[in-house]
C-alpha cells in the first residue's frame, strides 16, 4: 500500500530504502504498542495473544487501531539521520519501508518529514525479510530500474535478504556479531550509530528496549 504519491526518481544515486524499527528510531513500534495496550490493562494480553493466532501483520494492524503512540518521545539514530538529511538536500530518493502497520509507518513519516515515500505491513502481508524484498524489487520494476539497483539501509538480520541484493549496504544501530557477519560476507559501504556493548546480549538488547518504551508510555500519561 502506497500512502505518499511517488516522487520523480533521482537518475543520478540509486534510491535508498530505510528500515524503521532500530534503524531510524531506537525502538521497536509493535514493543512500544503492545506496552501501551498493557498500560491500560494488564489483562489485555489475552487480547494481545487472540490476535496474534491471525498473523503478526494482523497483530500490528490492530494495536495501531487501539494505540496513540508519542512519536516524539522515541529516540532517533541521530548520525544516521544526519546523513539522511544529507542525501535528502542532494535530492536523493529515499522510501521508508517497515513492517510496522501502514498506519504508523505514515505517522512517523509525518513527523519526520524526510521520505518521499512511506510503505509499510497493510494487516495481512508482514513486510519483514523475504516480503519486504519483494517489495522493494516491485517498486524498483514499477520505476523501470533492475531489482538490485537500490541501497539498503537497516540494523538486523531480518535485513539480510535484502542486503544481500542491493547495490549498496547501510548499517546502523547493528549488533558486532552481526556487523563481523556483513563484512565477512560483503562490502559494507557506511556504517552509523554502532551501539556501545551490551551486557546480557540479545536478552540485554531487549530488556532495554521494554524499559525505554515503559518510561515513555508513563511519560506520555504525565503530560
Amino acid at each position: 500500500m502506497e500512502i505518499f504519491q511517488r516522487v520523480p526518481i533521482s537518475m543520478n544515486t540509486t534510491p535508498l530504502f530505510v528500515d524503521l524499527d532500530g534503524t531510524v528510531i531506537k525502538g521497536d513500534l509493535l514493543l512500544e504498542s503492545a506496552v501501551g495496550l498493557l498500560a491500560r490493562n494488564p489483562f489485555n494480553i489475552l487480547l494481545i495473544l487472540w490476535w496474534l493466532r491471525r498473523g503478526r501483520a494482523y497483530l500490528k494492524w490492530r494495536l495501531a487501531q487501539r494505540v496513540d503512540l508519542p512519536l516524539h518521545r522515541i529516540p532517533l539514530n541521530r548520525e544516521f539521520m544526519g546523513y539522511l538529511e544529507g542525501e535528502r538536500r542532494r535530492g536523493r530518493t529515499l522510501i521508508l519501508i517497515s513492517a510496522a502497520d501502514q498506519t504508523l509507518v505514515t505517522a512517523m513519516n509525518d513527523h519526520l518529514q524526510m521520505f518521499g515515500e512511506a510503505i509499510g505491513s497493510d494487516g495481512r502481508c508482514n513486510l519483514r525479510a523475504e516480503n519486504k524484498l519483494a517489495r522493494v524489487q516491485e517498486w524498483m520494476a514499477q520505476a523501470g530500474l533492475p531489482a538490485g539497483g537500490f541501497a539498503y539501509a537497516g540494523d538486523s538480520r531480518a535485513d539480510l535478504p535484502l542486503w544481500r541484493v542491493a547495490e549498496e549496504v547501510i548499517v546502523v544501530n547493528a549488533a558486532p556479531a552481526l556487523l563481523c557477519l556483513l563484512r565477512a560476507e560483503m562490502e559494507v559501504s557506511r556504517c552509523f550509530d554502532q551501539p556501545p556493548p551490551r551486557r546480557g546480549g540479545r536478552l540485554g538488547a531487549l530488556y532495554d528496549l521494554v524499559r525505554g518504551a515503559v518510561e515513555r508510555r508513563r511519560n506520555s500519561c504525565n503530560d
